[in-house]
């Protein structure tokens, strides 16, 4: 079977301007402003009806405004990235995925009320970038339910854990955090739960038939008895796994696989692409893999890559709030699809060129400058605001974020930046659904107001903003980590994050957030170990130092 691209391509505008260049204070102002007094032509079709109905003051702490966030497949943290920084370290390009960057995020979107379980927004932002002050367009896609997480049904769920026990696990702790947070599992089964358990190493085995949990504790002294030793098996293990809860399928529950790993197989079939095959077959068979790394040395690229394949979620794990947090707090949310087989399709204006897309890997090329993005399926999001409080920054959903750039010549249509649709199914339906909608910009494309222009979610709301400095943060930390990696060059890595930290420390006193907030703090952690590890004076900053790009 032919698999969805993985496209890993960096877009050049990102870095030669568009939406990721150098730095300039204005910009950071520019992406924290009300934009009183301006009339940018900002339309997207939801929008601009939620911005005429939003009445009074925004809250301190903004809230959902009715209905829950929707995450989608792949990376839900970046946990590991934040890790190595916070040990001392400068962490590889691989461990930092927009996917799961962008999840620990929560933003906020207009009402859900297209009239189905499952509505598609398109927000738009024009303004200078944080870094060169060059024009950024941002083409924002969300989707959100009216569901409220309250009302998510109790179904009952078929688990089938598969813990790797091989030698590698010993490492760093690896084999005490899996174990722990199996016994979290345990005991957030309901009683109509059934959890099987299989085993791999050198070769696979099934050590617990899928059944209820009727004893807790002689479950989880089976887990304490778990030792690890041996080669790493990881296609015998994932292919056990699938077929054991193949078995006892069935529509009234939600069917899962729980893969815990540091995803490095050494035996048997270790090709990446016959492993993402398998489970993209089996997820084709309803039956769906979430993955969780354990330590910071695992091979994040296959967990990653298995949870999008495989309809499913990834996570890390290093520290007991972790753990509570994946196996406990998320058990009820990465179980439960609201919707599957989701296409995006993203047709271009003729006076703009979709650059990159960020949020997601499924995505490729569409039409004349477009682009398609494959969400397998869709998940409510835990958290309802942003505020990530006691359990954590997991759970906000997930955010695609198009750079639409602008072209030169005429157009006979120049305000349009996008045609957008949606062609999806209810999970355990069968007919498809399809929602359509328009984005534009009335300003000449490539024009950045003073102010910026941005689709108004409600009153007050700064989330088309705090997307957008989201954007840029993400952004620098990547180009930071290539230099550092690719070029071994801890100099203008630092100089990189030099340019952007003071803006966003102005935008947190002007609009504090716990997110950006975070994000700040790790910004400012990773500088540090940047000058620990050698980084000097970077000296003057290039108005676009990556012109060549």
């Amino acid at each position: 079977m032919k698999l969805l691209r993985l496209s890993m391509m960096v877009g050049i505008a990102l870095w030669a301007g568009g939406c990721g260049g150098g730095g300039s204070e204005s910009s950071l102002e520019a992406a924290g402003s009300e934009g009183e007094g301006e009339d940018p032509g900002v339309e997207g079709e939801a929008e601009a009806e939620a911005e005429a109905e939003a009445e009074g003051e925004g809250e301190a702490e903004a809230e959902s405004e009715g209905g829950s966030s929707v995450g989608f497949a792949g990376a839900q943290d970046f946990g590991l990235f934040r890790a190595i920084v916070e040990d001392g370290g400068i962490p590889a390009p691989s461990t930092l995925d927009s996917a799961g960057f962008f999840a620990e995020h929560w933003l906020e979107m207009p009402p859900p009320e297209c009239g189905g379980n499952l509505c598609l927004h398109g927000m738009l932002g024009v303004a200078a970038n944080m870094m060169n002050g060059a024009n950024c367009t941002l083409l924002r896609l969300g989707l959100n339910t009216p569901i409220e997480t309250a009302d998510i049904p109790e179904t009952p769920k078929n688990l089938v854990v598969v813990l790797d026990r091989s030698g590698s696990m010993n490492d760093a702790g690896k084999i005490e955090y899996a174990r722990e947070g199996l016994k979290l599992l345990v005991d957030a089964l309901d009683p109509d739960d059934r959890l099987g358990l299989v085993l791999y190493s050198t070769g696979a085995e099934l050590v617990r038939a899928i059944e209820p949990v009727d004893d807790p504790e002689a479950v989880k002294a089976l887990i304490d008895g778990i030792l690890a030793s041996g080669t790493t098996n990881v296609y015998d293990g994932l292919d056990l796994g699938f077929q054991t809860l193949a078995d006892v399928a069935d529509l009234e529950h939600q069917n899962r696989v729980i893969f815990v790993s540091d995803g490095l197989p050494t035996a048997g079939e270790t090709s990446t692409e016959a492993i993402l095959e398998m489970a993209f077959d089996w997820a084709a068979e309803g039956l769906a893999l979430t993955t969780v790394g354990v330590g910071t040395d695992f091979g994040i690229d296959l967990m990653r890559s298995l949870a999008e394949y495989g309809s499913g979620n990834f996570y890390f794990v290093d520290d007991a709030p972790a753990l509570e947090e994946v196996f406990v707090d998320e058990l009820d949310y990465f179980t439960q699809a609201i919707a599957t087989d989701v296409s995006i399709f993203v047709e271009n204006g003729e006076s703009y060129f979709a650059a990159e897309t960020f949020g997601t890997h499924l995505w490729e090329p569409y039409g004349d400058g477009g682009v398609k993005i494959r969400l397998p399926s869709l998940f409510i999001a835990r958290r309802e605001s942003d505020d990530s409080g006691a359990t954590g920054r997991r759970g906000g959903g997930g955010t695609l974020l198009v750079e639409m750039l602008p072209l030169a010549g005429e157009a006979e249509d120049p305000g349009s930046v996008a045609a957008v649709s949606m062609d999806f199914r209810y999970a355990g339906e069968e007919a498809l659904q399809t929602q359509e909608l328009e984005v534009r910009y009335e300003q000449p494309p490539g024009t950045s107001l003073p102010d910026g222009a941005w689709t108004e979610i409600a009153e007050s709301s700064l989330d088309m903003r705090k997307a957008f400095v989201m954007l840029n943060i993400f952004a620098a930390l990547r180009r930071a980590s290539e230099a550092a990696a690719w070029g071994g060059d801890v100099t203008t890595a630092y100089g990189i994050l030099q340019q952007i930290e003071p803006g966003v420390d102005d935008w947190l006193d002007a609009y504090p957030d716990d997110d950006i907030d975070a994000d700040h703090e790790l910004i400012l952690k990773l500088m540090i170990n940047l000058l620990e590890a050698g980084a000097g004076d970077p000296g003057p900053v290039e108005e676009d130092p990556w012109e060549e790009d």
